[in-house]
């Protein structure tokens, strides 16, 4: 009767230490599927952003040049303020690049934004060329300048690593 209660008793302690291994085992198990699903999520809105910061360099770029081209048209101030004010004050290149090493960017897609900006040295300088033509009060030159096919390759060069860029991401 006595090795019948130490085998029940055995036996107890058994089924109670599997049943605690499970549970142990389910806990774990749910907070790995939990830090999984959160390291989703992260990776889910970075990559969201990191969307929406090459969507933001894209609509930069192409409202630079939209202001060029209605300031070479038509001659009005506004589009010429519009257009320093975002290369001298709302610098949405610089807070996208400062953006992206904040969230830790890689390398490749840093060398994409830096290509565009180098790209866009030549833009700069039609377009600068363009609003110099207008102030001097010849505006054909300054819409041959901007409305020309030379432009359009500058910038589809600039555009070109920007797309890349969106492609990665």
């Amino acid at each position: 009767m006595r090795n019948m209660f130490i085998t029940l008793q055995s036996r107890t302690k058994l089924l109670v230490g599997l049943v605690g291994s499970i549970a142990v085992l389910s806990i774990a198990l749910l907070w790995m599927s939990d830090f999984a699903v959160d390291a989703e999520r992260q990776a889910t809105a970075r990559q969201a952003e990191f969307r929406q910061l090459g969507l933001d360099l894209a609509k930069a770029s192409d409202f630079l040049t939209n202001e060029a081209r209605a300031y070479a048209a038509s001659g009005n101030q506004r589009h010429y303020d519009n257009y320093w004010r975002e290369v001298k004050e709302t610098k949405t290149r610089d807070r996208v690049v400062q953006r992206l090493k904040e969230l830790g960017a890689p390398q490749a897609e840093l060398d994409l934004i830096e290509e565009a900006r180098q790209n866009s040295d030549a833009l700069v300088r039609t377009e600068d060329g363009a609003m110099k033509a207008v102030a001097d009060g010849d505006m054909e030159t300054a819409r041959q300048l901007m409305f020309g096919d030379e432009y359009d390759r500058q910038k589809a060069i600039i555009m070109k690593p920007l797309a890349e860029f969106q492609k990665t991401m």
